[in-house]
């Protein structure tokens, strides 16, 4: 989050991939979405910065023929957006790099980007470059 002035009940979890599968994973769904319940209790806003696309994860789910059922990890998110659309989204980025860029965006933008579906800003802004 962002501190002193700046802090406007705004955060970022940032995650790669794996640590995502892991996090939303059955053994630990409950404790995210108490994360995400805390939040929306404070009236505060948490944005979820994964540093990957939805299709670099499915294809190394593939590759490297691991135990997480995508499906689920994917039925996961669309229910916590489902269940705390104004609480918290799903960001994916891509890159380490590209995280480090938009995070203090993010942070310093706090409640006037809320209710913007990042996501598809991201995406319209990549198609545009």
């Amino acid at each position: 989050t962002a501190l002193g002035e700046h802090y406007d009940y705004t955060f970022v979890d940032r995650k790669s991939g794996n640590d995502l599968q892991g996090t939303l994973s059955k053994n630990n769904i409950e404790r995210f979405r108490r994360e995400i319940g805390r939040a929306q209790e404070m009236d505060a806003y948490l944005f979820v910065v994964i540093e990957s696309s939805v299709e670099k994860i499915i294809k190394e789910n593939k590759i490297f023929n691991r135990r997480s059922n995508m499906d689920y990890t994917l039925r996961q998110i669309k229910d916590i957006c489902h269940d705390y659309v104004r609480s918290c989204q799903f960001i994916f980025v891509e890159t380490r790099d590209k995280a480090e860029r938009i995070i203090p965006r993010l942070l310093m933008s706090g409640k006037n980007i809320w209710q913007t579906d990042m996501q598809y800003f991201l995406d319209q802004k990549n198609e545009l470059d």
